[in-house]
């Protein structure tokens, strides 16, 4: 695919090495904590909203450079290259 890990950003490093053994990812939401991203652990901080809105656009991202693909209702799998990535950190 001739993509490099090189240019992720920490938000994005962290998403792909939280990713489920599947590769899932998901987003979740409360009417208290808005929304936010979840795999191997939950990317929120009660005590700062951007904490979650950083981790929702390195998801988004992701998404765009091709590391993540929506699957089905709030979940996003790692593609290939996602795997790939997954497994040089």
């Amino acid at each position: 695919m001739g993509k490099t890990p090189d240019h992720l950003t920490v938000e994005e490093k962290e998403l792909i090495l939280a990713t489920k053994e599947s590769g899932e990812i998901l987003e979740l939401s409360s009417e208290q904590t808005g929304k936010w991203v979840a795999g191997a652990k939950d990317f929120i901080d009660n005590s700062d909203p951007s904490f979650a809105v950083r981790y929702l656009e390195a998801r988004d991202s992701l998404v765009r450079k091709g590391f993540l693909k929506h699957d089905s209702g709030n979940v996003h799998k790692l593609t290939s290259l996602g795997f790939e990535t997954k497994k040089i950190y």
